[in-house]
């Protein structure tokens, strides 16, 4: 019977240590004691279509917002995750019920997404922690220096002649923007005109952005990648200073709000205790 009971404790034993092995070999990294996974690293570059390397680094800051917002006992209430969802269902021009028959129907539960949120909120409060005394408000003089300087942004054509560049491929997409004279089997192209008044606000600020004769960024579209190559800008109007100046306003806060909290996280990564126990590939 003893030794029926030892032989039972070798085997816990055994599949313990595999199991805590097992687990050691799946952490990369270690933030303040905080483990982050070759898994998270994966899924989390995986998700935003980056390098594995950057999502490191996203994920060492996360760590370090999170530990910073049990540190100030930060927390979103019922209130504010009400109103929030109040907000977006009104901006998408949708009803409360509606709404939640939505997110369900992405295959999330309302628990989990109200967790998500709250999480963004309390986020979002962090921020504002960390740069309510180090921000300065915009002066007059600010926004129409920002004007003059992207007075491209605030010209709006009717029309946008474009060369779309589509690949399954992001690097022989890069390829091409380095050399558009390349012939790449895996990169199709063709010519279009967009009409400004159908396109959506996120790809027309893209476009506005770009100058003539310049590439856009790349950005992915049905799990492919895609650049357009602006040719011309037709029939441009420039907006004046006083139609735009709530928007300049906006951009430039949101920059210094940026650069601000990009400051602040470098320097706590750099003074966080970080070990690396594998690197991802």
């Amino acid at each position: 019977m003893l030794k029926q009971g030892f032989k039972y404790f070798i085997i816990i034993i055994f599949l313990s240590s595999f199991s805590f092995a097992g687990l050691i070999d799946g952490i990369s990294l270690t933030v303040n004691n905080a483990p982050i996974t070759l898994l998270e690293i994966g899924n989390y570059a995986k998700k935003f279509n980056i390098p594995e390397k950057v999502a490191m680094r996203a994920l060492i800051q996360q760590k370090i917002e999170d530990a910073l917002i049990k540190k100030y006992h930060i927390r979103a209430n019922d209130s504010e995750i009400k109103n929030k969802i109040k907000n977006i269902s009104t901006k998408a021009g949708m009803t409360l019920k509606d709404f939640d028959k939505f997110i369900v129907s992405t295959g999330i539960s309302l628990k989990q997404y109200k967790i998500n949120l709250s999480k963004k909120i309390e986020k979002r409060k962090l921020y504002k922690k960390i740069t309510f005394s180090k921000i300065h408000k915009a002066s007059e003089k600010d926004l129409k220096a920002f004007y003059n300087k992207h007075i491209d942004i605030y010209s709006m054509p009717s029309m946008i002649d474009v060369i779309k560049y589509i690949s399954n491929d992001k690097n022989s997409l890069h390829s091409i923007i380095n050399n558009p004279i390349m012939n790449l089997k895996n990169v199709f192209h063709k010519e279009s005109i967009l009409k400004t008044k159908e396109l959506n606000p996120k790809l027309l600020s893209v476009l506005l952005q770009t100058k003539v004769e310049n590439f856009t960024p790349i950005f992915s579209i049905n799990k492919k990648f895609m650049s357009l190559y602006i040719k011309r800008k037709i029939n441009v109007k420039v907006m004046p200073f006083s139609k735009v100046k709530k928007s300049i306003f906006f951009t430039i806060m949101n920059t210094r709000e940026k650069n601000i909290l990009k400051s602040y996280f470098d320097k706590l990564i750099s003074k966080a205790q970080i070990k690396i126990i594998r690197e991802p590939k």
